[in-house]
């Protein structure tokens, strides 16, 4: 169980509606004309990437078709992914049957990322990108 709890589910429904709105303002048309046409746009599929889990699988976006993805690119330095975490751990808590989550951690060490999860309680599914490449494809510039 997490200890960062929401008292109330619609905060982090509100909460994934705001960050959601700030992410589609952040892949501006700089993002897409950089990356030449890479990055995700409506009505074409996302961009295929691989990562690897925890036990070291190499695991595809492809994997999940079927469902919904929701992508969270992610660092525990990132002041604002450590703000953010709890509300998607609610939310995964709400939608996880329903929706695959895939919580990419950029450029840290497998230790950092089971430490962070596990010392915050975290169980939403993270995945591990040591290059970089996943969030290159996303038009990452900044976490």
């Amino acid at each position: 169980m997490s200890r960062f709890r929401t008292q109330n589910g619609s905060k982090a429904r509100v909460f994934l509606v705001l960050l959601l709105m700030l992410m589609l303002f952040a892949l501006d048309g700089q993002a897409l004309a950089a990356n030449k046409g890479v990055s995700p746009r409506v009505g074409y599929r996302a961009p295929d990437f691989v990562v690897k889990d925890l036990a070291g699988n190499d695991v595809t976006l492809s994997d999940q078709l079927g469902k919904p993805v929701f992508i969270n690119f992610f660092a525990t330095w990132c002041t604002f992914c450590r703000v953010e975490m709890p509300y998607i751990e609610t939310l995964y808590g709400e939608l996880g049957d329903e929706v695959a989550f895939m919580i990419v951690d950029l450029r840290e060490s497998q230790a950092t990322v089971e430490a962070f999860f596990a010392d915050h309680g975290l169980t939403v599914p993270v995945y591990l990108d040591a290059t970089g490449a996943s969030g290159a494809r996303y038009a990452v510039r900044g976490i």
